[in-house]
């Protein structure tokens, strides 16, 4: 046994999520560009899209899935909180996860982060690697553990993508929608979960940034001289020489669909591999063949790619975003996670795999061994009660809202 086999270990102790209830359906897309409902569905399995309209910006469904997550884990507040996100909120400062901890009623740190659509992995494991690096700095200082013991972080993964689309592209205005996901990380202390190593149990995270060039959007922001001084205005606006002539220049979304496809389906699946081999997983293993598996719902092609190369049953496989919600960026396996929670399909014990790619490009793999038994009726947002909080924390946005720069 090792020193820290019997210490407490990092696991969800509750999760939410919040999808706006627009839903934008390819009939809808097939009078706003040139496609069809049988194009679509054949090449990216995707029936509708969540789309948020101006009262639900993305600090309210934050804020919506922040609840959802506190409430599952019987816990008012978290100590700190993480955003995954690409700053399509109205504010690029303050940090969307600032505007959230408003929303909510709490002080605490809160910051944005971003890493693509797998920013929503890389913000689960900076929590987990938070809650450890607190834990093992008291336990080197021989001071009492109790209060860590105590720490939670609330980690948010989404996005309001449908706001910077362009509408006359049809290789991405068919793919993406809106939404977050939230995840509660905290300490477990039950003797059967640290006995049996429920929890977090770790990642494996990688980028290329020569891939960049694949999925990509302009931020807007330009320099606004010229090598000699001369102001020359904004780069990212229309009046700018770069984009002289071009009416209806704004910053787009672009995205070579067919190189994203082959590197998706290739750095998910050997980002999996590469996980359970540094865990030990044994593949011949019941645990393992039994595993439940997140992938990022990017498209159906991807996640059945995905399935065919992990070679795990396709009941394993969650598939269900594509059609519910379609791609919501960095959200799809933070809400499928949710979901498969409060809908009773994750046993405590149970091996759960989460699998993305996203812009960078970046991509990788988490697990976690579920520490959770199915929630109790009085732990779940129902939809009903999410809508109407969603309303509740708008009026708060705006009321924040008017308040900037007085």
């Amino acid at each position: 046994m090792n020193q820290i086999d019997g210490l407490s270990r990092v696991a969800v102790l509750g999760t939410g999520s919040a999808v706006p209830p627009g839903r934008l359906s390819n009939k809808d897309l097939e009078a706003m560009v040139e496609t069809s409902n049988e194009w679509i569905t054949e090449r990216t399995g995707m029936e509708v899209r969540s789309v948020s309209t101006e009262n639900e910006p993305l600090p309210v469904l934050g804020a919506v899935a922040a609840t959802a997550a506190l409430r599952s884990a019987g816990v008012e507040r978290p100590s700190y909180i993480i955003f995954g996100n690409h700053k399509t909120g109205t504010y690029s400062v303050p940090d969307n996860a600032a505007i959230v901890a408003e929303l909510i009623g709490v002080k605490c740190p809160a910051h944005d982060m971003s890493g693509g659509c797998s920013g929503g992995l890389i913000a689960e494991d900076i929590a987990a690697n938070k809650l450890y690096g607190l834990l093992m700095q008291q336990l080197m200082r021989g001071e009492d553990i109790s209060e860590v013991l105590k720490t939670t972080v609330l980690v948010l993964a989404g996005d309001t993508l449908t706001h910077v689309l362009d509408y006359k592209d049809r290789g991405t205005c068919i793919l993406l929608s809106d939404g977050v996901g939230a995840a509660l990380y905290g300490f477990t202390t039950n003797s059967t979960a640290i006995q049996e190593k429920h929890g977090y149990l770790g990642s494996y995270l990688m980028s290329d940034g020569a891939l960049g060039r694949l999925l990509w959007w302009a931020s807007g922001a330009g320099p606004q001289f010229d090598e000699n001084l001369k102001y020359i205005g904004n780069a990212g606006t229309v009046d700018h020489p770069r984009h002289r002539g071009q009416k209806d220049f704004r910053p787009r979304f672009h995205m070579n669909g067919n190189e994203v496809f082959r590197h998706a389906v290739r750095k998910m699946t050997g980002a999996a591999e590469m996980l359970i081999q540094q865990l030990g997983i044994d593949q011949e293993s019941e645990e393992y063949k039994t595993m439940l598996v997140i992938p990022h719902q990017a498209n159906g092609r991807i996640v059945q790619a995905v399935i065919e190369k992990l070679g795990l049953p396709a009941d394993n496989v969650w598939q269900l975003g594509v059609a519910r919600y379609a791609n919501n960026s960095l959200g799809t396996y933070m809400i499928a996670q949710d979901e498969m929670h409060t809908e009773g399909r994750l046993d405590k014990g149970r091996l759960l795999l989460k699998n993305a790619f996203g812009g960078g490009l970046t991509w990788g793999a988490n697990l976690n061994r579920w520490a959770l038994n199915p929630p109790t009726a009085d732990l779940v947002m129902a939809i009903d009660e999410k809508l109407e909080l969603m309303k509740e924390y708008y009026a708060k946005y705006k009321e924040w809202e008017a308040r900037m720069c007085e």
